[in-house]
């Protein structure tokens, strides 16, 4: 690290004197404004800051601020620039290379955390209306209808600032008319091209994370929350309909066009999305509260909570439920199972067909040999897992399925049942689990015994 980082000084010391000629160089040049001017990085300069950024990354302690590798490069640019036109970067002996990186050092840390306060990610999202009532919490998690959620939120105004018309909350809901003055009318426009035609937020709260990496992982949380709602909901359907805005989603209005004889013909499908109501809403919330220990664990998992219980495990769980949602909303039924099987893979801990069954066989509390579908033939369990893996995943993945006309509908429908089951009554022993955090625990979780 010594060496790169006096090639860096040397680098900045060659460029950024007064007889340093860009025109020779054939490049334009790439800087960093600084008091009194501006600092110069050559092609070399950021080739030695991406290989310190790097080397410093990979030797962050776990307690430390969180950063991916390129954002804190990106630091690393401006905290240099700084430093060297501060006069605290100089080449000279090992004790002056040493000390000016130690500066640079403390800098770029403190840089780090400056950029890592508590933040309040906030994901415009689809729902079943769960949250009508009064929000939904999944652990740290929100789920809020937009109208409790604005009244959350305030907007900063400096003294100079025009006044906000206090109706803009009313107004993004089209309860009252957009106000006329300006800044409000831009907030109203703001607000809602933000939101879309989204009913409810998820809200997520991090901290410990530099801004782009924790709204990376609030992303990734705010769509595990609003999977393991869809999965309590116990219809597959459900993962298309609820969704995150910025989230890839399928189309809920298709049109059709088609000629015979050269006369056009266009025809159209139109899908709603459902709101929970009655019986079916209390059913769904009864789940929710029922297993609210065990939501809770997984999510905290998935924001890095130092205290949870087998995060790994929990982690592993999680991506099951990843891999059986996008299975769930993908058109093609081929690629549904293939991803369904994945989900079962990823839950037995990679155990292949074996282990799955074994996985499934524990979860239900049946025999292998138990039929478990009669329709079109009976089936028993270890046949139809061998089916979803062996003749779906596998043969899909691997290359040896070709025929694109090959139909895969039934297995598909039969695949979601039987993962949708295994990730539910997984998610519920999940909770009271006090075993080992090792990959292939759900082949032999047993329910707790009751009280």
């Amino acid at each position: 690290m010594d060496d790169e980082f006096d090639k860096l000084i040397a680098e900045l010391q060659r460029v950024n004197s007064e007889a340093f000629d860009w025109s020779a160089e054939g490049k334009f040049p790439n800087f960093v404004a600084v008091p009194d001017g501006q600092c110069h990085f050559s092609p070399q300069a950021q080739l030695s800051m991406a290989k310190l950024g790097r080397l410093i990354h990979s030797n962050r302690c776990a307690s430390d601020t969180r950063i991916e590798a390129a954002e804190l490069i990106k630091m690393l640019r401006t905290v240099v620039a700084f430093a060297y036109a501060d006069g605290l970067l100089v080449r000279g002996d090992i004790a002056s290379i040493r000390a000016g990186k130690r500066v640079l050092l403390e800098r770029l840390q403190l840089k780090i955390k400056e950029t890592a306060e508590p933040i309040t990610h906030v994901f415009p999202a689809w729902t079943t209306g769960l949250e009508r009532k009064s929000p939904v919490h999944l652990g740290p998690v929100r789920v809020l209808a937009v109208s409790d959620w604005l009244e959350t939120v305030e907007i900063y105004s400096s003294p100079e600032d025009d006044c906000i018309d206090a109706s803009w909350k009313q107004a993004v809901q089209g309860l009252v008319p957009k106000p006329d003055d300006a800044r409000t009318s831009l907030l109203v426009d703001a607000v809602e091209e933000s939101l879309g035609t989204c009913n409810a937020v998820v809200a997520v709260t991090i901290e410990g994370f530099e801004r782009d990496f924790s709204r990376k992982l609030a992303h990734i949380a705010a769509k595990n929350c609003l999977d393991i709602l869809s999965l309590l909901h116990e219809t597959p359907d459900t993962f298309v309909t609820q969704g995150l805005l910025e989230d890839r989603v399928q189309p809920l209005e298709t049109r059709t066009l088609s000629e015979i004889d050269g006369f056009l013909n266009i025809a159209g499908n139109r899908k709603l999305r459902p709101r929970l109501v009655g019986s079916r809403l209390v059913a769904v919330l009864e789940r929710i509260s029922d297993l609210g220990g065990s939501i809770s664990k997984v999510v905290r998992a998935v924001l890095t909570d130092p205290d949870v219980a087998q995060p790994q495990l929990c982690a592993r769980w999680s991506m099951a439920l990843h891999w059986f949602a996008e299975g769930c909303r993908e058109p093609d039924d081929a690629v549904a199972v293939a991803k369904v099987g994945a989900s079962l893979d990823v839950l037995s801990g990679g155990g292949r067909r074996v282990g799955i069954l074994k996985t499934v066989c524990c979860l239900l509390g049946m025999d292998c040999t138990a039929v478990v579908t009669t329709w079109p033939v009976p089936k028993t369990l270890e046949k139809l897992v061998e089916e979803i893996y062996e003749y779906g995943r596998s043969q899909i993945l691997h290359g040896n399925h070709v025929d694109r006309l090959k139909s895969f509908a039934e297995l598909r429908q039969v695949a979601q049942q039987l993962c949708g089951i295994a990730l539910r009554i997984s998610l519920e022993r999940l909770g009271s689990y006090d075993g080992a955090d090792e990959p292939r625990a759900f082949q032999s979780m047993t329910a707790a015994p009751a009280s």
